[in-house]
């Protein structure tokens, strides 16, 4: 198993004796740290702190003493149980696979990566598909409609 390079920074951290104690990152010397919050993917939002000036996930760091290296394997990623990416503490973190991490998303965070992920595979803007919805309603016609914008499926008048 070849581990990446957050994944070395994450072992020197846990090494150094860096732990997650009740979602809290603590120092070897016992004091209680203040991670700062990470954005990465949008609006994907996480903790993290420096060790050796590198980053350190504080959810990896949680998942990884409470999973040890099943964390490392193929496809495995941490989940939150209650969708909070905030929440750190020992009863919130699981690992599991990619679908089994997005379902524990809330349904409102879902259906914003839903349609963030269409709206990148839209053929056409609001506007066009405001002026296809239109010229329908003029010739009441999905064949002229289609041939006149160039659309190959129903799929698309129906968005």
């Amino acid at each position: 198993m070849k581990l990446s390079k957050k994944d070395k920074v994450l072992l020197i951290a846990y090494e150094k004796g860096y732990r997650v104690i009740n979602g809290e990152v603590v120092s070897p010397s016992g004091q209680i740290l203040k991670p700062y919050l990470s954005y990465t993917k949008g609006e994907y939002k996480r903790l993290e702190f420096k060790v050796e000036k590198m980053n350190v996930a504080v959810h990896r760091l949680a998942a990884y003493q409470k999973y040890g290296k099943e964390l490392f394997r193929d496809g495995i990623e941490v989940r939150h149980k209650d969708g909070n990416s905030l929440n750190n503490s020992d009863d919130n973190i699981l690992i599991g696979t990619k679908s089994e991490n997005a379902l524990d998303k809330l349904p409102k965070v879902r259906k914003r990566a839903a349609i963030q992920a269409s709206n990148k595979i839209r053929r056409f803007s609001d506007d066009e598909m405001k002026e296809i919805k239109k010229k329908y309603n003029e010739v009441r016609s999905y064949k002229k409609v289609m041939r006149e914008f160039g659309i190959s499926s129903k799929g698309t008048l129906h968005y």
